[in-house]
């Protein structure tokens, strides 16, 4: 009796080995879609690429799972539209795109500006049946679901942004983890923090950008040539993160490595230009054959170089320029408020307050009693005398010098052994005290107590 060899059923191992007629079509469709939006985005038609690029990303991760491998290209051209269509919408041209970007997020499942009201027409619809079995409920409810609706719209506005920085994020996680085993990745790596740099520089968000921009140029000098042009582009968008941060010698300092790399490149490829003139045929024929671009020549390249030189060099003089302006603007506003304190200080009280804040507080050398005498004040003494002989009966007034000091009467009366005594005296020598409220004080006390002895001695008289 022989024995039959047994067989594996047929559909036990087909799926495992080849895919299925729908994974086909859908590998298919996404590869379409992601050709046909790379394509839009090369010729600058953005709304086109949004839409290509999202139905590509959509199949890849229904197919494979939205972190495989297979979706990390699609991702980074989607966010890399995403970020496109954001400038557009916050430049001159944001209006006339306000349809497009509706028709754009609709066939997404959201809420754009184009059809945002088609959709509120389809709730109002919606809302009026519901008002023809519950009454009048509904109707309140309706203006704050339109409301709702305008939110969303209004956040609908920045969304592209955030969009892009998620899709670039999922985009870098993917290649990161494709670098863990192949080098070659860490290219896409750093192409994906630049993009997530130009996100930072366009939400304003310029530490962030300066912080991508770092990522990538780190990785940029550890794979790449020190003369490729693509460390030269991430030192120039470094540059810009850092004059937009008011950053201008590091924003000098960046512009400035650009240039350096271009330069670098340019000797480069003059040197190379000369060798290849000894080349034979053969050599010639496999160049030409080896490089992406049949078009690409080393003098074509070295004349799109030199045209970048200046514009990275003016942009160089104007920070030079704006660094200039800050410190003088600082130093403007410095002495403006230096001004305004000293003019505060002088008009804000009276000089001879307890405390003026202008300095008054100290003695100055004008109220010195080391460095300054009491001005003569005889011309005071013989006016008061006269004022005395022509109103006897009124009480005579304190007569003060300039300096504060209490001038006694020229002509004062004494009483001897109970009798009054007249006795004349000028005093014509300037006092010598000090200038103080505390003596002021004393002066005045002593003069109407004086005051006070004459006229009980004329009353007794």
């Amino acid at each position: 009796m022989t024995e039959t060899p047994k067989k594996c059923p047929p559909d036990t191992t087909s799926p495992k080995t080849s895919p299925t007629k729908k994974e086909i079509d859908a590998a298919t469709e996404a590869l379409n879609h992601f050709a046909q939006g790379k394509r839009h985005l090369v010729v600058g038609d953005i709304p086109s690429a949004v839409n290509s690029l999202q139905e590509a990303c959509r199949f890849l991760a229904e197919e494979y799972g939205e972190t495989a491998p297979e979706c990390g290209d699609a991702y980074y051209h989607y966010g890399q539209a995403l970020l496109e269509l954001a400038r557009v919408e916050n430049g001159v041209l944001g209006n006339a795109l306000d349809g497009e970007e509706g028709s754009t997020e609709d066939e997404d499942g959201d809420e754009g500006e184009g059809g945002g009201e088609g959709d509120e027409g389809e709730e109002d619809s919606q809302e009026g049946e519901s008002q023809d079995e519950d009454g009048n409920n509904e109707e309140s409810e309706s203006p704050g679901e339109g409301e709702g609706e305008k939110t969303e719209e209004d956040e609908e506005e920045v969304s592209n942004l955030q969009l892009s920085w998620e899709m670039l994020e999922l985009a870098k996680v993917i290649f990161q983890k494709q670098a863990e085993t192949n080098p070659e990745m860490n290219k896409k790596v750093a192409q994906v923090y630049l993009k997530l740099g130009e996100v930072g520089l366009e939400s304003e968000n310029y530490a962030q950008g300066i912080e991508d921009f770092r990522q990538c140029l780190a990785i940029q000098m550890k794979i790449l040539k020190e003369d490729d042009r693509c460390i030269a582009e991430t030192h120039y968008q470094l540059g810009v993160a850092h004059s937009f941060s008011d950053d201008f010698d590091n924003a000098i300092e960046s512009f400035g490595a650009a240039i350096k790399v271009i330069k670098l490149r340019i000797k480069n490829l003059n040197e190379r230009k000369k060798e290849k003139e000894s080349w034979t045929e053969d050599q010639r024929t496999k160049d030409a054959a080896e490089r992406p671009d049949p078009f690409y020549t080393e003098q074509g390249e070295i004349d799109e170089l030199n045209e970048l030189l200046p514009e990275i060099k003016d942009k160089i003089t104007d920070m030079e320029q704006m660094k200039k302006d800050s410190k003088e603007k600082l130093q403007r506003a410095a002495k403006e408020a230096f001004k305004a304190q000293a003019i505060a200080g002088k008009t804000g009280s009276s000089p001879f307050g307890e405390s003026s804040g202008s300095g008054f507080d100290a003695p100055s050398a004008s109220c010195s009693s080391s460095t300054s005498d009491a001005k003569p004040i005889t011309h005071l003494v013989r006016k008061k005398q006269r004022k005395a002989e022509e109103d006897t009966k009124e009480d005579p007034k304190k007569v003060k010098g300039e300096n504060g000091k209490a001038v006694p009467s020229s002509r004062e009366t004494k009483s001897v052994n109970g009798k009054s005594e007249s006795m004349d005296k000028q005093e014509e020598a300037p006092l010598k005290v000090p200038y103080t409220e505390e003596l002021k004080k004393m002066a005045a006390d002593e003069l109407k107590k004086k005051t006070e002895e004459i006229t009980h001695e004329e009353t007794m008289a």
